[in-house]
């Protein structure tokens, strides 16, 4: 039997055996509607391009108006950082400093409540404190310095009658709890009790602490009681002490860094011969946040500045009127000029006020005159000399 095809009226067949499926009448019954017959003489062949079908052009495009735009974010996470981090019992900040280390604990600052000025006088540009004065007798006071670019936070303070005690979190993947520790040396029966309330608090914020400070307790002695309970306290919150060489001129043990959840690398203790403690100095490795930092640009608008436009005026037109004008602006000018340099000179020797040294030398940079190289310097005796020295 001869394959059977259809066709319609513009001649057109097509071999529905070789398409795999036969006529029915659903089939004859669904298109144009025109009229159509079956005709078994003969067939069309199919033809097969070579060349695909061109694609679909989409001629849709992005409309701006409807994107969300994002907040610009205050913190980025750097990923892995190797931090310097220092520890030292300063005993006084009196003349010491600047320091430069990612972060630097102080103990035995001496700092007066609210008087700032050695602190100030401690940091380089880029770099911020907190710090915690002893507000009754003398002696004490806590601080950290730590470069701005890090991120931290404040964390709430414990108030302890034994010791005293500062805190931060840097913030991070997972936040690290840095806190500096300074425990008098006189024993005070209610210590572990306090420590063991102030490590219960700082375990809470984070499974990393970096604690530090001078605890006077001494380390290196292994039958004290102290130690014993203290070293017992200290791993029950999963701490553990990291330091084993002296830090006191007399042999002691008393400035530690106990860590838990990180390790510190690279301890060094160096005697600065500036303080009867060691410094203390040890990398740790953290996935800490850097802070974005906004920068802030001052400028002068001269254009609001009109002297010059006065002088001018007077050369342009030679009045008496814009010659008086011109004679009171001067004068004021002067005066202002006067009073900004008082109170220039008067703000350096107020933060200059504890050092003698600079103090002398701003003294002479106002009061010296500049000293200028004669013409006999440059003489053939002076080349002589030069030329035998060298």
């Amino acid at each position: 039997m001869a394959p059977q095809t259809i066709t319609d009226c513009g001649n057109f067949t097509l071999d529905l055996k070789q398409r795999g499926f036969c006529a029915s009448p659903l089939f004859l019954q669904s298109g144009s509607r025109r009229s159509f017959q079956i005709d078994s003489t003969s067939s069309v062949p199919s033809f097969w391009s070579s060349n695909p079908r061109p694609r679909r052009k989409h001629t849709r495009t992005v409309d701006p108006s409807l994107l969300a735009k994002l907040t610009k974010a205050t913190t980025i996470n750097t990923g892995k950082n190797d931090l310097l981090f220092g520890l030292w019992n300063i005993r006084s900040l009196s003349n010491k400093g600047p320091f430069c280390f990612d972060f630097f604990c102080l103990t035995e600052t001496w700092q007066q409540s609210n008087d700032f000025f050695h602190l100030n006088h401690s940091i380089l540009p880029g770099y911020v404190f907190t710090s915690k004065p002893r507000h009754v007798g003398r002696g004490g006071g806590l601080a950290i310095l730590h470069k701005e670019k890090w991120k931290v936070i404040t964390v709430p303070e414990i108030e302890c009658t034994s010791f005293e005690s500062v805190a931060l979190q840097i913030k991070g993947v997972v936040p690290t709890i840095l806190a500096v520790v300074y425990r008098p040396p006189k024993a005070n029966p209610v210590f572990l009790k306090e420590f063991s309330i102030f490590l219960t608090s700082l375990c809470s914020l984070s499974p990393n602490v970096v604690l530090v400070g001078d605890f006077n307790i001494h380390v290196d002695d292994a039958e004290s009681l102290c130690l014993k309970e203290f070293l017992s306290c200290l791993d029950s919150f999963g701490l553990q002490q990291f330091i084993k060489v002296p830090t006191h001129s007399e042999g002691h043990t008393l400035d530690l860094v106990c860590c838990s959840g990180v390790i510190p690398d690279n301890v060094i203790t160096s005697d600065l011969s500036l303080s009867d403690h060691m410094l203390v100095s040890f990398n740790v490795v953290l996935s800490i946040s850097k802070s974005n930092l906004s920068r802030t640009i001052t400028f002068r608008n001269i254009k609001n500045i009109d002297g010059r436009r006065l002088e001018r005026l007077c050369a342009k037109t030679g009045l008496v009127v814009h010659k008086d004008l011109y004679a009171d602006h001067m004068k004021v000018y002067k005066s202002a000029l006067s009073t900004a340099k008082m109170n220039y000179y008067a703000g350096l020797i107020g933060f200059d006020a504890g050092n003698t040294k600079s103090l002398f030398s701003l003294i002479n940079t106002i009061l010296k005159p500049t000293e200028f190289s004669n013409s006999h310097t440059y003489s053939t005796e002076l080349c002589e000399e030069f030329m035998l020295f060298f």
